[in-house]
């Protein structure tokens, strides 16, 4: 059995090599792992995360904002700041939206945070109060409300650009994010803490448009009165400069055909349509520039049948039926249909073709709008008409 000096001495060299142990886990730990166990620790204390970046405005011509960015706060409270909780808690409960119930309930977090979402006005008496901090959020606003809607376009429920020339000018209007530090509360919930942001973020782009808003009202007013005056399926009005060829107003609607109401659309860029009538001032053009023949036709007194080959005939008709002689600008004058098809077969397939594609037609826009359609213009080789 051992004597008390040699349990003693045990006891000492368990006591000592115990020590040593600790004291060399402490180096390792606090030392020579020094910044791996800090990072673990602060990635289950911190978080850090992006900040949005204002987005850009678009303004029309005359510099009035037709979709602009405008900030709102949330309530961050940092409680061990406050001087007089109960003063806090009163002016809260007097924002809209919230309650003293509300309020109470949320301070019993560590950092309270107040997801509602307050105008600067809303906050301006909390903001010089000790320990009321603020989350900023950009929300999208259009101050004209429904004008020139399905030009401007609109983001999703994400802030990401979803449509019109909110897509189409994106990489313009979207700013640079910014970077800020979070705490982690005992839930491993997400709070910001004051001076927290690591990098600013750089707002986006301001971007100037050609349309002239006092203009655009009136175009979607007038087209609006027209379409349920003749109650027609639907229109477009676009508005040029002719000198520069900028696009003033533009403005598209159809009609519902199961509610008959008419929806604003971009159908002037996007979808395709006969030109109708309008094509005769494009016949004309072509006649004059090659340099056709341009002797006056007969207007064969409102009907005219003629042969297209193989047997087979065609007839035209006028509204208003045209007597004798038909000069090419008494043609544009009185929209014959017969006198500009006689003058057209003076012209041959590709000098049709070179005018119309110069013109435009068959070829997009260009004006960077999504989804422009290009249209539809036929080559002359795979034209029907036999004559040619």
């Amino acid at each position: 059995m051992a004597t008390p000096a040699a349990r003693l001495l045990a006891i000492q060299v368990v006591l000592l090599a115990g020590g040593a142990t600790v004291l060399g886990r402490s180096f390792q730990v606090q030392v020579v792992q020094h910044n791996r166990w800090k990072g673990k620790a602060d990635s289950l204390r911190t978080a850090s995360d992006s900040i949005d970046a204002r987005r850009g405005t678009i303004y029309d011509r005359n510099g009035v904002p037709l979709a602009e960015t405008q900030e709102a706060y949330r309530v961050i409270l940092a409680k061990d700041q406050i001087e007089d909780s109960a003063a806090v808690v009163a002016t809260l409960a007097r924002l809209p939206g919230l309650t003293v119930a509300k309020v109470v309930a949320e301070m019993g977090d560590r950092y309270p945070y107040f997801h509602t979402e307050f105008s600067a006005e809303d906050i301006a008496p909390l903001r010089d109060v000790p320990g009321v901090h603020f989350d900023v959020v950009h929300r999208r606003v259009y101050p004209l409300e429904r004008l020139a809607r399905p030009l401007l376009g609109r983001l999703d429920d994400n802030g990401r650009a979803a449509s019109g020339l909110e897509s189409a000018l994106d990489t313009l209007l979207t700013g640079t994010p910014g970077q800020a530090t979070y705490l982690r509360d005992y839930l491993g919930r997400r709070v910001r803490i004051p001076s927290s942001i690591l990098r600013a973020p750089i707002p986006g782009r301001d971007v100037y448009l050609t349309i002239d808003n006092a203009l655009q009202a009136i175009v979607e007013g007038e087209l609006q009165r027209a379409l349920q005056e003749y109650q027609a399926m639907g229109g477009d009005v676009v508005v040029l400069n002719v000198h520069t060829g900028e696009v003033l107003a533009i403005a598209s609607f159809q009609r519902d055909p199961e509610t008959r109401r008419l929806q604003p659309g971009m159908g002037a860029l996007t979808a395709t349509y006969e030109p109708g009538s309008t094509a005769k001032i494009f016949a004309a053009a072509a006649m004059l520039r090659e340099g056709a023949d341009t002797t006056p036709v007969f207007g064969e007194h409102g009907t005219w049948t003629y042969s297209v080959g193989g047997g087979k005939t065609r007839t035209i008709e006028d509204v208003h039926a045209e007597d004798g002689l038909v000069t090419l600008g008494e043609t544009i004058k009185v929209s014959s249909n017969i006198a500009i098809s006689k003058f057209a077969l003076r012209l041959r397939p590709e000098q049709q073709f070179s005018v119309l594609r110069d013109f435009g037609f068959g070829t997009s826009p260009a004006l960077g709008f999504p989804r422009e359609n290009a249209g539809v213009l036929i080559r002359p080789a795979n034209w029907d008409n036999p004559l040619y």
